[in-house]
């Protein structure tokens, strides 16, 4: 007997994708919407149940990059997701690419991200062509929620109505290269961060600091 969300496993031999593209990928991209508009908030939701995708990409990153992604849009891949190219060139239809070129951009881990320096920050006629860049593990139950001196990271901004305790921690060498990059806006980088079945978003607007 098959649930709703089995997919079928006719990919030429890849694992599969989504099951049905259109009902699927529009769930997924309304929760990336209201992740964006309330950044620092968590939302949740089944992915892990919408497909097998290859270790070690995440089920969250994987389906926003097949919900996001065409064959006009460059991805890259930090090194320990390289396994997943070839699957997510066949589901998606984007190339792969470095750093620089990339719409978006994944990492197992936030440790492995380069200087944001390196992604695309857009440019003063067309902000709107920067990366979007997507970082696994930050949203885990056992990821650190303090500094280890106890600190707590807090953002504000735009969809934000109060300053907010973030409900996970980032290296604080990241939260100041951030608030640098937020001295060029409207330029810069956005980024998802995940966790099993979670994700938040964080926009250029967003304001981090520890306190």
């Amino acid at each position: 007997m098959r649930s709703e969300l089995d997919f079928s496993t006719d990919s030429g031999g890849f694992a599969p994708g989504f099951r049905s593209f259109p009902y699927d990928s529009q769930k997924v991209f309304r929760l990336a919407l209201n992740a964006m508009a309330h950044p620092a908030t968590v939302f949740e939701g089944d992915f892990a149940a919408l497909f097998a995708a290859p270790p070690p990409l995440f089920p969250e990153g994987a389906a926003l990059l097949l919900t996001l992604c065409d064959y006009e849009t460059g991805i890259h891949l930090s090194r320990s997701l390289k396994r997943a190219e070839p699957w997510l060139s066949f589901h998606a239809g984007s190339g792969m690419t470095d750093p620089r070129e990339a719409a978006f951009a994944a990492f197992e881990d936030i440790s492995e991200l380069p200087p944001l320096r390196e992604f695309r920050w857009g440019d003063e006629r067309s902000p709107e062509l920067s990366a979007i860049l997507i970082a696994g593990k930050v949203l885990d139950e056992d990821a650190p929620k303090n500094r280890p001196d106890g600190k707590r990271l807090f953002a504000s901004g735009p969809g934000i109505e109060f300053p907010k305790a973030m409900p996970g921690t980032l290296p604080e060498a990241f939260v100041g290269e951030r608030e640098d990059m937020r001295k060029r806006f409207p330029l810069g980088v956005d980024f998802f961060f995940t966790g099993k079945n979670k994700i938040m978003g964080l926009p250029r607007t967003t304001r981090l600091w520890y306190g």
